[in-house]
């Protein structure tokens, strides 16, 4: 039995859409990154003066949940195989990204020892989420013009 294969014939170079799992691959890579990092102990954390200070961490926070987004955009971009994607999809994936910041908040204040979840890492998770979105139309022509495989 012949297999469909994904067409290229669209000016934007995304084709006819993927099947999700394979459309937000990246997005899952980059998520699950995110988890083992939240999870980490806080006694195995790097003993270094700048992770004392609250600003770093919301940095942090606001730049791993950013580049989240610009990838779940572009896993949208994918599946739909489409360069424009709706304000219901671009709103799920804000809500996602939030839903998951808390959740690895609560994971962090439940089990982990030495480490708290903290609200205002929430917030910064949802401001980058929200940047991102902003930026990744930007960004991903951009890249997509270097690499083939956003």
């Amino acid at each position: 039995m012949l297999m469909p294969t994904r067409s290229t014939s669209h000016k934007d170079g995304l084709g006819d859409g993927l099947p999700f799992l394979k459309a937000y691959r990246w997005s899952l890579i980059w998520a699950a990154i995110i988890l083992v990092l939240c999870l980490i102990p806080g006694d195995a954390l790097p003993q270094i003066d700048f992770w004392q200070f609250s600003f770093e961490d919301k940095i942090a926070h606001f730049a791993v949940f950013a580049i989240l987004a610009v990838l779940m955009v572009a896993a949208e971009q994918r599946r739909l195989g489409r360069e424009r994607i709706g304000w219901a999809s671009k709103l799920l994936i804000i809500l996602v990204a939030i839903a998951f910041g808390w959740l690895t908040e609560q994971l962090q204040f439940q089990f982990i020892p030495g480490r708290y979840g903290s609200v205002g890492d929430v917030i910064a998770d949802a401001i980058g989420a929200i940047i991102g979105i902003v930026l990744a139309p930007y960004l991903l022509r951009k890249f997509r013009r270097r690499y083939s495989f956003i």
